[in-house]
């Protein structure tokens, strides 16, 4: 589970390095994609490899814009609204490979650029509130595990050969927990889970 301990320089420190590992190893597994593979289907049901790799786009920007707003305390520009990035998700599912993928590209430098200026980010400002697109509201500092939840999740919905045996176990570790934390949280009955290669339970 996410704790405050997350707050401190080491933490946040750990969390940049994270991401940009993440945005690496993505950027790196787009090399192989043509016109033909890019409009192939995905892992996600209804979605081509084209509508992951738009969706990835506009999504790093949005973690990129609630990180400089967390920075600075200044909207960085109009935020898109779903309408908006629904509309980014449907012209972007029948391009081919080039257009979409140095779309990316693009974003995930800026998300880079954005994670080097957060970097020097005091603090007390990672504690600083800041909203979902769905309305709900979190700490600046859960951005981060935002957007590595992100590209992980969505580079192997693109089928690619990256699978979650490739993810690194510290992030395997956060998952389980989050991802327990968050039913028990809404009082739904939960087990037990054994993650026998990370020897915990």
């Amino acid at each position: 589970m996410t704790t405050s301990a997350d707050l401190d320089p080491a933490g946040i420190a750990a969390l940049l390095h994270d991401v940009r590992s993440s945005a690496a190893r993505l950027a790196a597994g787009l090399d192989a994609l043509t016109d033909v593979t890019a409009r192939e289907p995905s892992v996600l049901p209804g979605w081509s490899r084209g509508h992951v790799i738009t969706h990835l786009a506009r999504s790093t920007d949005v973690y990129r814009w609630l990180l400089a707003l967390a920075r600075t305390g200044i909207a960085p520009g109009p935020r898109a609204d779903a309408a908006t990035l629904g509309h980014a998700l449907r012209q972007g599912a029948g391009r081919g490979a080039a257009e979409p993928i140095a779309d990316l590209c693009g974003s995930l430098d800026r998300l880079l650029d954005e994670l080097d200026e957060a970097a020097a980010v005091p603090a007390d400002r990672w504690p600083t509130l800041v909203t979902a697109l769905a309305g709900w509201r979190h700490p600046a500092w859960y951005t981060l595990h935002r957007a590595r939840r992100e590209l992980e999740t969505h580079h192997i919905d693109l089928k690619l050969g990256h699978t979650s045996v490739d993810w690194p176990n510290g992030y395997v570790t956060w998952v389980l927990d989050e991802t327990i934390a968050t039913p028990a949280a809404r009082n739904f009955p939960v087990a037990r889970f054994e993650a026998t290669d990370l020897d915990r339970s």
